[in-house]
């Protein structure tokens, strides 16, 4: 009972402007499974699922952080800086098939009422490596690593996932024992 309190906390109901949220009805993801460059298909989650999260700028306070189904139908905000968004999933490191679908808003709401329409966009970036047999059979004792600013990620020679990372810089390296040796980067 303690976590539902919390849970329903109405932090976001602290002013005298109206904000609605909805999902854009053309947003293109309209079929449950996607096609990546790759071949392989990655199920879209329900919008309905989606984490939605509601920060003040100026104090860095989360107001509201729920699934998006148990949203309130209005929501009453102070004038100010606000961040809203919406994602399919966590993703705070590299992983393995966690894409991550969603949008982000910056508000700055001066007394009048809001219309936020999210669009259902990929957020994050997959990378599927294969490394062929001449390349296992010349560093048969080493393994491949992704790094990611601070986060590593080992990407074994058999692995037939797609990797998932923030947008940005990725390095990957060639590790044998303790010494590694740069091989590429991508953005």
């Amino acid at each position: 009972l303690p976590l539902l309190m919390v849970g329903c906390s109405d932090d976001w109901n602290r002013g005298e402007c109206r904000v609605h949220l909805s999902f854009s009805e053309d947003f293109g993801l309209d079929y449950r499974i996607s096609e990546t460059k790759g071949g392989s298909s990655i199920n879209l989650p329900d919008t309905n699922d989606f984490i939605l999260s509601i920060k003040d700028m100026d104090s860095g306070e989360e107001l509201f952080r729920d699934v998006y189904s148990n949203r309130p139908s209005v929501i009453n905000l102070a004038e100010g800086k606000y961040s809203i968004g919406v994602y399919s999933s966590e993703f705070d490191e590299p992983a393995f098939d966690i894409p991550v679908f969603g949008d982000e808003h910056t508000l700055y709401i001066e007394g009048a009422d809001v219309d936020i329409s999210f669009v259902c966009k990929q957020l994050n970036s997959g990378l599927r490596m294969v490394f062929d047999e001449s390349f296992k059979e010349q560093f048969p004792s080493s393994k491949v690593v992704v790094k990611q600013e601070e986060h590593l990620l080992s990407y074994p020679y058999t692995e037939d996932r797609i990797a998932f990372f923030s947008i940005g810089k990725v390095d990957m390296f060639l590790a044998t024992g303790e010494k590694s040796s740069h091989l590429l980067t991508r953005v």
